[in-house]
């Protein structure tokens, strides 16, 4: 079947050019900085603005700029300011039909140290990349250049190479989120498993070793839960797996991502409402290949390992049935008793077969489950762990990338629950209408997990797509969402 979109999404982004200068320019332009700079750049302005104010005023130059204040309240205050912000510039351009865009950062006057204004602007041209992103051309649009003024103080703090080198990364790591909300956007009948593999090995095989695992290799290596939730599709299942293959590594990092391409819930079938939107049940895989690509080139001593099990789940009358049992990777039997609850058996599998890696840290992601909707609405993520000392990791590695997971415990009386009288276990607690179903999943998944290894298991279900809106993210498909989360978490880990 013919691919029905065969490009990278539409870049409006063209270039972002930076230069030293201790002024704004004579036209209209943009304004970020703090309380004592605004003072210095509008003198004549008596009144004091606050953090949350936007002000357009005449500059000493003579032009007049949009003023933005990035006050010292902290990383996590400042990071999201300049992320709105950036939203909020480039859309007001749009509006005005403008194709370039200028703005003055006087970063001269930040108290911080250069590492966090390496984050800043790091984060200033992530921003930039997201506010940018479109899966489709639309009518009216333009290709935007970005000028970015930096006071020439700035050597004070950094090189003009680590100004451009931050710069860099932020566009790097954009363009990475926006892969992963395009794959997310694509319809079900252009992203098959096959298709989604080949994905991953395009963007992947430049970073790392990528190999997919096919269907007959599945069966052969004993991979149950996938082969059973994929047995109802013409769309044959796939495993991708990705090693940087790093050599005596420091430490050992496994990224698994849930990849089903769409979900009718199988015979357990979903409503019709919100149905189309299973296409974004793929999601924690795609995202995972941001994360990867956005990692690899940064760790050489650190051996980092993809998983992601992909496969569709359909009707049919090859599908399996409530009630089926089938044999996982690790050779425990399962007892189906909900063919909607297909994730957590695809995921343990993978869990399983981590283990061969020796891990230090397993890190999994997954649309798994509709009840963190009712946990944390569209406000955060959900996560678990097997080892509550990573919570101040998790806590920082979210807030720092602009998203936020909240803590469930796994209590021991869940497993419980899930023990079958005809198998080891069932994917779904045969009381499951009472409720808990986000802490059942991750239950079942921890039963699956490498001994003595550390994992995390984040839930995004609820924020995967259409989730709160933001000024630099905008539209109504997928978000990315916890894939920053992801790639600062490794990097807290690792030191």
């Amino acid at each position: 079947m013919r691919q029905l979109y065969e490009k990278f999404p539409y870049e409006r982004l063209k270039t972002l050019h930076w230069e030293k200068a201790d002024s704004l320019d004579g036209g209209h332009s943009y304004f970020f900085g703090t309380g004592d700079a605004f003072k210095k750049h509008f003198p004549e302005q008596h009144s004091v603005m606050v953090p949350s104010e936007r002000k357009r005023l005449k500059n000493r130059s003579g032009g007049m700029s949009d003023c933005f204040l990035i006050e010292q309240e902290g990383t996590e205050a400042q990071l999201n300011k300049i992320r709105n912000s950036t939203g909020l510039i480039v859309t007001e351009a749009e509006s005005l039909g403008a194709d370039d865009v200028n703005l003055f950062w006087d970063i001269q006057s930040a108290k911080d140290d250069p590492k966090t204004v390496v984050l800043m602007l790091q984060t200033m041209a992530e921003a930039l990349e997201l506010i940018c992103y479109s899966v489709v051309e639309k009518s009216g649009m333009k290709e935007i250049t970005f000028n970015l003024r930096l006071p020439s103080g700035i050597t004070n703090l950094l090189s003009a190479a680590e100004v451009g080198a931050a710069l860099e990364e932020g566009i790097r790591r954009g363009q990475a989120l926006n892969y992963a909300r395009y794959l997310g956007d694509l319809p079900a009948n252009a992203l098959t498993p096959q298709i989604l593999a080949g994905h991953a090995e395009d963007r992947l095989s430049n970073v790392g070793q990528v190999t997919i695992v096919s269907e007959k290799e599945l069966v052969t290596l004993g991979f149950g839960g996938i082969l059973a939730v994929a047995q109802g599709s013409k769309n044959r299942p796939r495993l991708v797996v990705f090693d940087n293959e790093v050599q005596n590594p420091s430490k050992t990092i496994v990224l698994i991502g849930k990849g089903i391409t769409f979900d009718t819930g199988g015979y357990s079938i979903k409503s019709k409402q919100h149905h189309n939107e299973m296409k974004y049940d793929m999601c924690g895989a795609a995202n995972t290949i941001a994360a990867l690509e956005i990692l690899a080139p940064q760790y050489k001593n650190v051996r980092l390992i993809g998983l992601l099990p992909l496969a569709e789940n359909m009707v049919s009358a090859d599908a399996q049935r409530p009630g089926d049992v089938y044999v996982a990777h690790n050779g425990k039997k399962i007892e189906v008793y909900n063919t909607d609850a297909e994730g957590r058996l695809i995921l343990a599998d993978v869990l399983s077969y981590a283990g061969q890696f020796k891990p230090d840290l397993v890190i999994d992601i997954a649309t798994l489950t509709g009840g963190t909707t009712s946990i944390a609405g569209n406000l955060a993520g959900v996560f678990c762990t097997n080892n509550d000392s990573v919570l101040p990791l998790v806590r920082g590695a979210s807030r720092i990338a602009g998203e936020k997971f909240v803590h469930l415990e796994i209590v021991e009386e869940a497993v419980d629950d899930l023990r079958s009288d005809v198998a080891d276990y069932t994917n779904m607690h045969n009381k499951w209408s009472t409720g808990a179903p986000t802490m059942y999943a991750a239950a079942f998944l921890k039963e699956f997990i490498p001994a003595d290894c550390l994992w995390i298991h984040f839930d995004i279900a609820n924020m995967a797509w259409s989730g709160r809106s933001s000024p630099y993210m905008r539209g109504r498909g997928a978000t990315a969402y916890g894939t920053r989360t992801l790639a600062n978490l490794v990097k807290s880990f690792c030191g």
